[in-house]
């Protein structure tokens, strides 16, 4: 489906886009400073393009976007979310690893004539990841 696509394509491009997370303690994720990202469940976690916490999460059947300044849902009541399921490569400062999410994503329509659709990627911090 086109908002399946969408929705993916949407979520990338901010994930690509992320920064370290420089506070001391850390604010956003949580994790440790000089992380990433921060895989909870199924959410992910990140400082955004405007030094931003922001998170994506599956609630109920809808996926979730959370900026400090409030919430909304991407997906509609006529979409059905699965799964949402996040995982995280080179997340820390102290690995050799440009930093990078794997997001697989299951949604289907209301109705039962609908068939499932699978998307899965993988993004790539756009930044090059180099200790500060």
């Amino acid at each position: 489906s086109s908002q399946a696509s969408f929705l993916v394509e949407y979520m990338s491009r901010s994930i690509r886009q992320a920064q370290k997370e420089l506070g001391d303690p850390p604010t956003c994720v949580t994790t440790g400073t000089g992380h990433n990202y921060m895989v909870s469940g199924s959410s992910l976690t990140f400082v955004d393009k405007d030094s931003l916490c922001h998170t994506f999460s599956l609630v109920g059947d809808q996926i979730q976007e959370t900026i400090e300044t409030g919430s909304q849902f991407l997906t509609t009541s006529n979409v059905v979310v699965n799964t949402l399921v996040f995982s995280i490569d080179g997340e820390s400062q102290e690995d050799s690893i440009q930093p990078r999410v794997k997001m697989y994503v299951e949604v289907k329509g209301q109705t039962t004539s609908n068939p499932k659709i699978y998307l899965q990627t993988t993004i790539s911090q756009r930044r090059y990841d180099v200790q500060n």
